[in-house]
């Protein structure tokens, strides 16, 4: 159902009508919502409960974003709670801080996208430095994560802290660049 959902919610972001939009993308959240509610996690309940607030709060930041009015820094605190939730979900039974090879790299990115996006954000510039470094941490903590509980889930939960941040990277660089005028 989360599947289909997407499906068409990606389709009526590129052919219409836009309704539906505002109706298959927080659907899809809530899908994946019920999912993480009704399973049993392998790895605990800590772990299962920090997935669902996690969820619960993307919910939110889905909401706040497509709302008439400018409710980004709204949708930007549901997201960084989100990912503070992701965090605590990653440290489910391993120390914060597993992998300390990949916070080289991680930072880098991190730098390289700030620099990017910092002209355009101006009042903007204390909430996305702050969003940056909590999903920098979150990717970080979920690859340890992974080379500490090496399963099926851990690796995709690696992979999609990964994909998740760098697609806010991509919509970062372009928003910065449209604001820019570039």
């Amino acid at each position: 159902a989360a599947a289909l959902s997407v499906g068409l919610q990606l389709r009526a972001e590129y052919r219409g009508p836009r309704w539906q939009v505002y109706l298959f993308k927080p659907s899809t959240t809530a899908l994946l919502l019920l999912l993480a509610v009704l399973s049993t996690s392998a790895h605990g309940t800590r772990y299962q409960q920090a997935v669902v607030v996690g969820l619960a709060c993307s919910l939110v930041g889905d909401v706040l974003l497509m709302l008439p009015r400018d409710r980004f820094v709204a949708g930007l605190a549901s997201f960084l709670f989100a990912h503070v939730a992701y965090i605590v979900a990653f440290s489910a039974g391993i120390p914060f801080g597993t992998a300390p090879a990949l916070l080289v790299p991680l930072v880098a990115m991190a730098a390289l996208l700030l620099w990017l996006v910092w002209p355009g954000l101006g009042r903007l510039r204390l909430p996305v430095v702050l969003y940056s470094a909590t999903i920098f941490l979150m990717v970080w903590q979920a690859w340890g994560w992974r080379w500490v509980i090496d399963t099926p889930g851990s690796r995709l939960a690696a992979v999609g802290a990964t994909l998740f941040m760098a697609s806010d990277a991509v919509l970062g660089a372009v928003s910065g660049q449209v604001r820019n005028g570039s």
